[in-house]
Order: structure tokens, then sequence, then C-alpha cells
């Protein structure tokens, strides 16, 4: 029987939208696959109309009930 990966849950806010559900990945790698998944799925829609909108990066720790 194989043990089971911990699975970590990563949230991706988007300016003033808070993602209240996140998404389960594997490791940071992975989370940073996805965040940077989304960022270019965020930006091509941005870009189409550009009207003084910012584009931005951070990294938040999360507390850990552990």
């Amino acid at each position: 029987m194989t043990e089971a990966i911990p699975m970590g849950r990563y949230f991706f806010d988007s300016g003033d939208l808070e993602d209240e559900v996140g998404i389960e990945c594997t490791g940071l790698e992975e989370a940073r696959r996805v965040g940077l998944e989304g960022l270019k799925d965020l930006a091509r829609h941005a870009l189409r109309d550009v009207n003084g909108q910012q584009l931005f990066v951070s990294e938040m720790k999360a507390a850990t009930n552990c």
C-alpha cells in the first residue's frame, strides 16, 4: 500500500478578490506552477482592456493549526 502524499491548500488572491476556496497542491513547486498558470490567464484577460489596472504577485504565509 502506498502512503498518501500530504497536500497543502494554497490560496491565490486577485487584487481585491480573496480566494476563499484555494487549491490543494503537493508542495511549493506545484503551487508555483498552478499560480503561474493562473497569473498568465489573468494577465491575458487584463491586458485586453488596459484601464489603469495593475498586476502584482505576492507571497503570503498562512497560519497552520498543527
